[in-house]
Formats: structure tokens, C-alpha cells, sequence
């Protein structure tokens, strides 16, 4: 493909599919429109799923995990698989050392997490994690504002992450479909660990965590009805994250409190942010001007794409994805023990 403007010729690059279902196909559209990428391979367990994706793209379909990752026509990798899967595409995708976009969570066990941890150890493979929360423009215009002084230092954070999930039997397939597998690692580690990701972007690395959650219905289930989790900062400023899976609302809310002012957001249709500096009287709050482009789902693979041209690092690696999946899985395990945990060092 020539580029007139730059006058020069623009490579595409070849993309193997690992899953070859929704969420893969939301990813790659955009790309796909722009002919930015071609998919050369496609793989999934359901073949016929498979077939009817390589039949639109003009790829062809693989059999198994060896031939996806053996062929010659693949530049990269588009991991996308229900969660407890990503851990063992991954480090069977490791080794072979061409760049890899895998969905989140990258672990939703300490087993797998630990494995990829040592992985990460030893392989240098570039490596994007599908986490979103960073490229929401609430999110990431109050990182820009906390990083540029906006509030002073900052002193504590609060997420309300609020939903009314269905019934069970409402969801397709029943206690069957995989949001109920014990390997997903339910609401905690498959969904929120895109605000885990976010927060440690915010604020750097966090050092404890305490927990307490409520599983009184769905038992069955890897999802619990609700969680309140305490975050330290390594800076000191703390974080309590809570979930309710029977709200009556559905979005993301809350406020980042610092010596000098705080915010007050809304993840929603349209996001919100507000701005109130610290005074003896009470003040209406500043708007804040916040882009609702909906463009976040496909931001990562468009930068993991970017990278692949440029030679830059990813944006969002593999020790940022094992960061979003331990604190969820030590969040657990304070609830479980009843104790606060300290977190362990990541290399």
C-alpha cells in the first residue's frame, strides 16, 4: 500500500488469530478498515467459528495452537479467549518470541500467575495487554489533571464500581456460559482488574490491601455479590474500591481527594468530571471538559500496532497485566485470611 503523503510503501501487518469471536472482531475492524493489518491465520476451538471469520478476511484456518504459532505468515499475535485461557496461550506464546496482543486478564489463578511471572523473567516478547480503563478519556483526563498538580498531592482515592447483573439463567447457555466458570475468576479479577490497572497508573505501585466481600446468592458462581477493598499507595494515599453487583445503577463513580482540591467523576453516557478546590466555603464545581468518543475498546490494538511500527514499547506490558491480575488475587486472599497482605515485588 502506498502512502502519498509520506511516499513510501506501508507494510501490513500479518495477524494469526487466537479466538476467533466477538470481541476479536471488534478489535480488529478498525484496523481492518484502514488496511492497517491482514489476518493471515485464524484458530479456534470452535472451527466452524473459525471458518466463517477466515471466509470474510481471506485467511486460512488453523487446527491447533502448533500451527497458529508455527506459521511463516504471521508478523504478531491476537490472543482473545474467555479468561481463565489467556494464561496458557501465553506462555505457550512466549517462546516464540513475535510481538502478542492478549485480552485481559493475562491470570485469573496464582498457578498461572506465578508461571507468567517467571516467564516474563525470561522472555523479552513484546507484549500488549488488552486493559481499556487508561484509554477511557474520564480516566485518562484525570490522570493528566492529577499528574499536573491539579489537586496538589494526592491524598485518597474512591471507586464505586455499581452494577445489576441478570440472573443466571438469563445470561446465553444458562450457569453453562463462561462468565460462570470457576476459571474466569468472576467480576474481581475479569472486569474490575481494568480499574486496578488504571489506579496503579495513577498512582504508582500499592504496598497493602485489605478486603471483605458478601457471597450470598449466585454460590454457584465465581461472582460475588459485593466487594469493599483498601489499596496503600507506595506514596502513603489510599484507595477504597467497592462493587455492588445489585445496584440499581450501572457505572463507575467516585473522587480523588488532594491537598489542594478534589474531583468528582462519573464513568457513564456522557463521563463527568468535576472540580472542587479546597475552601472554608463550599464551591460549585469546576467542569471539566471530557471528549466522550467511545473510541477506548480499540485504542489498545491501535497502539499495539503503532509500537509494532515504531519500535517503541507497549503501552500497557506484561508486568502492568500481572499487576492487574495480583491485586485482585491478593484482594481475595485478604478477605479470605481476614488479615491485611503486603504485596509482594514484581521484577
Amino acid at each position: 500500500m502506498l502512502n502519498a503523503k509520506l511516499g513510501r510503501t506501508i507494510v501490513k501487518t500479518r495477524i494469526g488469530l487466537w479466538g476467533c469471536g466477538n470481541r476479536t472482531q471488534v478489535l480488529i475492524k478498525d484496523a481492518l478498515r484502514r488496511d492497517r493489518i491482514a489476518i493471515t491465520r485464524c484458530f479456534d476451538l470452535d472451527r466452524g467459528r473459525a471458518e466463517a471469520l477466515a471466509g470474510k478476511l481471506g485467511a486460512k484456518v488453523v487446527d491447533s495452537a502448533k500451527a497458529l504459532l508455527g506459521a511463516a505468515d504471521v508478523d504478531a499475535f491476537l490472543i482473545c479467549l474467555y479468561p481463565g485461557a489467556h494464561a496458557g496461550a501465553l506462555l505457550q506464546a512466549l517462546p516464540v518470541g513475535r510481538p502478542i496482543y492478549v485480552e485481559k486478564p493475562v491470570a485469573t489463578n496464582w498457578e498461572d500467575y506465578e508461571k507468567l511471572r517467571a516467564a516474563a523473567l525470561r522472555f523479552d516478547t513484546p507484549v500488549h495487554v488488552g486493559l481499556m480503563h487508561r484509554y477511557c478519556p474520564v480516566f485518562a483526563t484525570m490522570t493528566n489533571l492529577v499528574r499536573a498538580g491539579k489537586i496538589g498531592t494526592m491524598i485518597g482515592v474512591t471507586v464505586n464500581w455499581v452494577a445489576w447483573l441478570r440472573k443466571v439463567e438469563d445470561f446465553p447457555g444458562g450457569k453453562d456460559n463462561w462468565h460462570f466458570r470457576p476459571d474466569t475468576g468472576g467480576e474481581l479479577i475479569q472486569h474490575f482488574c481494568h480499574t486496578f490497572d488504571w489506579l496503579r497508573q495513577l498512582g504508582g505501585d500499592f504496598t497493602q490491601v485489605s478486603a471483605m466481600c458478601n457471597h450470598l446468592d449466585r454460590k454457584e458462581t465465581p461472582i460475588e455479590n459485593t466487594w469493599d477493598i483498601l489499596l496503600r499507595y507506595r506514596s502513603g494515599a489510599l484507595v477504597n474500591f467497592h462493587s455492588s453487583m445489585h445496584n440499581p445503577r450501572n457505572s463507575e463513580l467516585g473522587y480523588i481527594e488532594g491537598s489542594e482540591g478534589s474531583l468528582e467523576w462519573e464513568w457513564s453516557a456522557p463521563s463527568v468530571i468535576k472540580f472542587f478546590p479546597n475552601a472554608s466555603k463550599k464551591q460549585a464545581g469546576e467542569i471539566v471538559p471530557v471528549a466522550n468518543d467511545g473510541a477506548e475498546h480499540e485504542r489498545g490494538f491501535e497502539l499495539f500496532l503503532e509500537s509494532l511500527a515504531t519500535g517503541r514499547s507497549q503501552d500497557i506490558n506484561l508486568k502492568d497485566g500481572l499487576w492487574a491480575s495480583l491485586i485482585p488475587l491478593m484482594a481475595r486472599r485478604a478477605a479470605e485470611s481476614g488479615a491485611t497482605q503486603a504485596f509482594p515485588a514484581i521484577a
